[in-house]
């Protein structure tokens, strides 16, 4: 039974873990200012694009390694979206311990 929620737990645990570091330091009331003005019309274009972008990206990755490996398309996402959260996230990092 523990094996079977081991993962989900541990997914959980991380997520809380890194949406701390990353929030650790937002004036909450700088950061609601800053959103009350933002213009959200354009929010579904750029949504459209990051999601076509990794789309993209994850079809490379099929093409790249379809001599090696049969991966389905939707792994190569997923792989691709981790792989560039983790890159930003090592990114803010290193901009925070220069700072």
């Amino acid at each position: 039974m523990i094996k079977k929620y081991l993962p989900t737990v541990i997914g959980i645990g991380l997520t809380i873990f890194f949406l701390w570091l990353a929030c650790r330091n937002v004036a909450f009331e700088q950061l609601g200012r800053v959103l009350s003005s933002a213009r959200l019309t354009w929010l579904p274009f750029m949504i459209l694009i990051v999601f076509t972008d990794v789309l993209i990206r994850a079809l490379r990755w099929r093409i790249l390694l379809s001599k090696a490996v049969k991966a389905p398309l939707l792994l190569m996402f997923r792989l691709e979206v981790i792989g560039l959260a983790v890159n930003n996230f090592f990114y803010f990092e290193a901009l925070h311990l220069t700072n």
